[in-house]
C-alpha cells in the first residue's frame, strides 16, 4: 500500500506542465481556414506573440496556463 502511495505521488509530481528536458519555446502554427491574411495575437502568462498574416507561425514561450488566440481581419 505504501509503495502505491509513493508511486502516485511521483506520478503527480512528474505530470507537471513542463519537463526539465523540454524546450522553453514552441512553434505554433495558426490557420484561419478559407480566410487568409488575418492578424492573430497569441497570449499566455509569459507574453503576447503575433502572426501578422495567416496562415503563419510564431515561437511561443511555454506556460502552464491556457494559450488564448484572437484573430481579426478588416
Amino acid at each position: 500500500m505504501r509503495n502505491n502511495i509513493i508511486l502516485l505521488i511521483v506520478l503527480v509530481l512528474l505530470n507537471g506542465c513542463a519537463s526539465i528536458t523540454e524546450s522553453k519555446n514552441q512553434s505554433m502554427s495558426v490557420s484561419t481556414g478559407d480566410i487568409t491574411g488575418a492578424m492573430c495575437t497569441l497570449s499566455n502568462s509569459k507574453g503576447s506573440y503575433y502572426v501578422n498574416s495567416t496562415p503563419g507561425s510564431v515561437m511561443v514561450r511555454n506556460a502552464c496556463d491556457q494559450l488564448t488566440v484572437t484573430c481579426t481581419k478588416e
